[in-house]
């Protein structure tokens, strides 16, 4: 982790793979199936979304799979709340899965760095 920018130094050098990414936006769009939590990965970025800040993938498909992947493989406890899912990962450091805003089928996860 950069600690100035806070950008998650391995992830950006991996993202500047053109063969594999595109940017668009604040975004990077996969061009090779690569998945995540057993789901495709559409979209990949560093710094957040909105106002959860940390790096963070749009998969395909709905939260409740993509939560109950992590649940089974990963040794996690995603505890939902309304339609999304959150787990304290250590001090300051929390995994949200939840729904995209605005594309039906895509969740958004997020590694969030909460701290000060």
């Amino acid at each position: 982790m950069d600690p100035v920018t806070w950008e998650p130094i391995e992830l950006s050098k991996m993202l500047n793979d053109t063969n594999r990414f595109s940017q668009v936006g604040n975004f990077y769009k996969v061009r090779d199936g690569t998945t995540a939590f057993g789901h495709q990965v559409l979209f990949v970025g560093l710094l957040g979304i909105d106002l959860i800040p940390g790096p963070n993938v749009t998969l395909q498909g709905t939260p409740d799979e993509i939560a109950d992947f992590i649940n089974q493989h990963h040794g996690i406890k995603l505890l939902k709340s309304g339609d999304e899912y959150r787990c304290d990962l250590k001090k300051d450091i929390v995994l949200f899965v939840g729904p995209h805003p605005s594309k039906k089928n895509q969740t958004m996860v997020i590694g969030a760095y909460l701290g000060k």
